[in-house]
């Protein structure tokens, strides 16, 4: 089986959000921010329900609007950062048309910058969203694979679960994965 592939910005976005998703560092500094929001919203309620017997009634409301504010706006961050990231160490990878050739023990990938070889047990685990198969390796690099691209799923499908059997490779599956 082959892929023709040019992957774009996009493409390279919803790689790095998803496995920033999974990623237990970077879900324990989401959590540890929104216990310092969450502490001073509360330091910041109780120096108000001393000075003041109304300002309380405001003060829920905009606790709540406060809390959902940074859910969006860590979100917000984190696409912009990655985005800049993918801006500056992408810019050669991004529209660079490569073939990936899946042989019998092994994948070969080929552009015009270089051809690679990638033994089958090299491979650690097989994420699957909505639009893209992650496949990464031992070595914690992914080759991204659009699931538009793929031409003959029936064959895809088998080489899945080929690699799950025989090399047991892991599988994760979000199909309702969203940023």
């Amino acid at each position: 089986m082959n892929l023709n592939l040019s992957l774009n910005k996009e493409d390279f976005l919803k790689y790095h959000l998803f496995t920033a998703s999974r990623s237990k560092t970077i879900i324990k500094q989401k959590r540890k921010n929104f216990i310092w929001v969450f502490a001073a919203i509360i330091i910041f309620g109780f120096n108000l329900y001393n000075n003041t017997d109304n300002g309380l009634i405001y003060f829920i409301p905009a606790c709540i609007i406060i809390l959902i504010g940074i859910y969006f706006l860590q979100k917000w961050q984190y696409k912009s950062y990655y985005n800049k990231f993918i801006k500056e160490n992408y810019k050669e990878k991004i529209g660079l048309k490569t073939n990936l050739i899946f042989e019998n023990d092994e994948l070969i990938t080929k552009n015009s910058i270089a051809e690679s070889k990638i033994n089958y047990n090299s491979f650690k685990e097989i994420s699957e969203i909505k639009d893209y198969y992650f496949l990464k390796l031992k070595t914690e690099e992914s080759l991204i694979i659009p699931k538009n691209k793929i031409e003959n799923q029936e064959e895809f499908n088998k080489f899945i679960s080929i690699m799950k059997t025989k090399y047991n490779v892991k599988e994760y599956v979000n199909l309702n994965w969203k940023h």
